[in-house]
């Protein structure tokens, strides 16, 4: 595993003990992004680090192509009543939609359970808006797949 070299990522860990969870490019254009033993997260680049803390955070990870997932602890859970759907929603179309969107969530990186129970882990509140868009955006998609995937 890559060892980290940032200085200002290292302090604002503390010096814990923390690992690489996401990574992509090569030389120069690698960028890492870390998570400390307490859970607090990096990105490290050839620039200036970015850090959790940091406003742009979540803007960043976006422009950076990392999974939104990848940085969460939260656990997303789907209601499986059709009316989650829609009020004319019948059970096989939202069980499709729900597959689907669990597929789809979880290729962001979400860790995600179809029954009942609330969304959990989320960190703060521009989490929690980012989990309500991608599920907005992706619950289109899985809704369009489900209708025209009907037995």
């Amino acid at each position: 595993m890559k060892k980290m070299n940032s200085i200002g990522i290292n302090k604002y860990f503390d010096d814990q003990t923390s690992k690489a969870i996401w990574s992509t490019g090569e030389g120069d254009n690698r960028v890492t992004l870390w998570r400390a033993a307490d859970g607090k997260q990096a990105i490290e680049t050839n620039g200036d680090p970015i850090l959790d803390s940091d406003p742009e955070w979540w803007t960043a990870l976006r422009e950076l192509g990392v999974p939104v997932g990848v940085v969460s602890e939260a656990v997303i859970h789907l209601d499986p009543d059709p009316s989650c759907w829609g009020s004319e929603c019948d059970p096989e179309t939202a069980s499709i939609a729900n597959e689907r969107l669990a597929e789809l969530l979880r290729a962001d990186g979400y860790e995600v359970e179809i029954g009942l129970g609330t969304t959990s882990g989320a960190r703060n509140s521009d989490e929690d808006d980012e989990i309500a868009a991608l599920i907005y955006r992706h619950g289109q998609t899985a809704l369009q797949y489900a209708i025209a995937h009907q037995s």
